[in-house]
């Protein structure tokens, strides 16, 4: 660091008296614009300088990036360096040497409009409960992927703001009382750039209300070409992917949802894909009159059965490629090339996620011992093959697909599982189809239900025996997209809950 700034950071404890705000400013990610993002920040407000303070962090391996742009700093800021170029250790930090009441958080690509500090003042004085308040995210389209990650933001952004979603902190530019950052404590660079959502949900799970904030406004430089905003989306979707191996699931599932990589990634095993597979050759073969409706269900397990991960790995980023040319260089409609980009995005997060389970297997699961267990407690080892938790008259469950397997332990005596679906697919004999253990199909007559919608497989010793590979239901395939619902999936039963109890 240069005597300038060494003097600078000795005067500070003065200066602060006056300082109402810190802006905290991370010299990171910042694209084709190095100079105008800073400069916005501490050149171009038009609030009184003594009120605001700019601390501009930056990693050891920039320190000459940082001393380039140090002319562009007032006599308060400040010049803060890092080990490295995590996000979140570079925010952390600034937090840490802020001592003001409000922080304004950006990123490094977000350029200020003038008035955007004297707005936050404005605000804070006319709300005098404010806890977070967004920045509005405008966009300068200069190319193709421009104006199509532009579109993105946009949406994504209308889609927190509708219920039953929730309003996240915009990283891009956002002012919140410090105080608010005591109590959830700071960023975890693990998390990479998924990092910040996490904070914003921990914040939401303590009631803060993120609002929005009239007249203060950020350009948000977007990325130029569609490998970096695959790049983007990488850090994103394999930083939430830590985060889920880390964090308790009921509230990720509450905040973020539910990946069905994530929920599912026991499928990924080839020997779990195969036996169900060979599940829905035995329903095929006793159901011959089902055969049709559960192709489907067949073609989505061949690939996992077949090639496993890393085919899907390699084929994705085949996928991604075509994508990338055919969207910044044929021409088509834009709608036609809004829709590739979209479907490119989730490529992109797939096969992160492929590449983190790839390098991250499954730690072998704890089957589900005597006694019953809700279905918000069962983990991707326990149950595969399901959807996200929904809630039907205040009782949480989960669908499953027309195959699913539910794991547990081998037993040398008799045992029931029972399957508690609450009758919100009727009687539930009706969906069954056929029960799977280890290649051989449970007679029909092992199996039945209650008024109440409880399935109840009844195992004789030889299948409890045999379960270790796990007990496999085929199911009439239900569309509720046949039906007119703006549904995609294909269901098999509700599960409410999942009880094993041993016969005497």
């Amino acid at each position: 660091m240069s005597a300038t700034s060494v003097r600078r950071a000795a005067s500070i404890v003065m200066a602060n008296s006056a300082a109402e705000i810190t802006v905290i400013y991370p010299l990171i990610e910042l694209r084709e614009d190095t100079i105008s993002p800073l400069r916005s920040w501490t050149r171009e407000q038009t609030l009184a300088r003594e009120r605001y303070r700019v601390i501009a962090v930056f990693a050891e391996a920039d320190r000459a990036q940082a001393a380039a742009m140090e002319p562009l700093l007032g006599q308060n800021d400040e010049l803060l360096p890092v080990p490295d170029r995590s996000f979140a250790a570079m925010m952390n930090a600034g937090i840490a040497r802020a001592r003001t009441p409000w922080l304004v958080m950006t990123e490094g690509h977000c350029i200020a409009q003038p008035g955007s500090l004297d707005e936050v003042v404005r605000w804070i004085e006319t709300n005098p409960n404010a806890q977070i308040g967004n920045f509005e995210l405008a966009h300068v389209s200069r190319n193709i992927v421009n104006s199509m990650v532009a579109r993105w933001y946009d949406e994504t952004l209308a889609q927190w703001r509708t219920p039953p979603n929730w309003e996240h902190a915009i990283s891009g530019g956002f002012a919140i009382r410090a105080s608010l950052l005591d109590e959830v404590g700071p960023m975890e660079p693990a998390f990479e750039a998924f990092s910040p959502h996490v904070q914003s949900a921990r914040l939401h799970s303590r009631g803060v209300k993120v609002t929005n904030l009239p007249g203060a406004a950020v350009i948000h430089l977007d990325e130029r070409s569609m490998t970096e905003f695959y790049d983007s989306t990488r850090r994103y979707t394999r930083g939430e992917f830590i985060a889920r191996s880390q964090i308790d699931p009921a509230f990720m599932e509450r905040h973020f949802g539910d990946p069905y990589l994530w929920t599912n990634r026991a499928r990924l095993e080839r020997g779990t894909a195969r036996a169900m597979m060979r599940a829905l050759v035995i329903a095929a073969r006793t159901n011959p009159g089902r055969s049709a409706a559960l192709a489907d269900a067949f073609a989505s397990l061949l690939g996992e059965a077949a090639g496993g991960v890393r085919l899907r790995i390699a084929l994705n980023r085949l996928m991604l490629a075509f994508y990338a040319m055919a969207i910044e260089r044929l021409p088509m409609p834009d709608e036609t090339r809004f829709r590739h980009f979209l479907r490119s995005h989730q490529r992109a997060a797939r096969l992160a996620q492929l590449q983190w389970l790839h390098g991250n297997p499954m730690p072998p699961a704890a089957v589900p011992a005597e006694g019953r267990r809700a279905i918000e407690a069962l983990g991707p080892g326990d149950i595969v093959g399901v959807h996200g938790l929904e809630e039907f008259q205040g009782r949480r469950f989960r669908w499953t697909e027309a195959v699913a397997m539910i794991r547990m332990a081998p037993r040398q005596t008799a045992c029931e599982l029972r399957l508690e679906t609450g009758g919100i697919r009727g009687d539930p004999l009706a969906s069954l189809i056929v029960v799977v253990i280890a290649g051989r199909a449970l007679p029909p007559k092992y199996c039945t239900s209650d008024d109440k919608g409880m399935l109840t497989v009844h195992l004789p010793a030889p299948f409890a025996a045999a379960a270790k590979g796990g007990v496999v239901l085929v199911c009439e395939p239900l569309a509720p997209a046949r039906e007119g619902m703006p549904d995609p999936r294909t269901l098999g039963l509700p599960i409410i809950s999942i009880a094993i109890h041993t016969l005497p």
